[in-house]
């Protein structure tokens, strides 16, 4: 059995290893190489991404709890890039922190998240109303910047900011 294949899309003979694989195709791989592969998908995905994000948030509204196991298990399966996810959004906090910003303030609206979450029995974050890592716009870590929210419209929001 050869090593080799050429790509049906581009044509460039390539080691199978370039190939992602089909247990169904004769060779074990699809028929292109996983960079016309990659190619055709983000073309797909840039000519269909508001039917696919439309997709994606209805099946998150309609399964809150598999899409909430689903965030905890890749938090599980990978500790590695939570901890770094996490490292870098304390330290964002901690440069983001004005010397002028009441910190029991800040205290007791995470506090009041956390009576809220066992009172209601709805997981709440306290979210920046401006991100702290935002792409256009960042915020600061102080009391007026603070909104307690529930964690599914947290992670749904992200790092965006919206003129309201």
């Amino acid at each position: 059995m050869s090593d080799t294949k050429a790509c049906t899309k581009c044509g460039v003979v390539k080691a199978l290893t370039e190939y992602y694989k089909d247990k169904r195709k004769k060779l074990g791989v699809r028929p292109h190489c996983k960079v016309c592969s990659s190619a055709t998908a983000a073309k797909w995905y840039q000519n269909n991404r508001e039917s696919q994000i439309a997709r994606v948030r209805k099946w998150q509204a309609e399964n809150p709890e598999a899409y909430q196991r689903n965030e905890k298990n890749k938090r599980i399966n990978n500790p590695e890039v939570y901890r770094a996810i996490s490292s870098k959004r304390r330290a964002a906090k901690l440069q983001r922190t004005a010397a002028w910003a009441d910190k029991d303030a800040i205290k007791a609206i995470y506090a009041e998240a956390q009576r809220l979450q066992e009172v209601l029995g709805v997981p709440m974050h306290c979210d920046h109303v401006i991100p702290l890592q935002g792409e256009l716009v960042c915020g600061l870590h102080v009391e007026t910047n603070l909104q307690i929210i529930p964690a599914t419209l947290n992670v749904r929001k992200s790092n965006k900011f919206k003129v309201q």
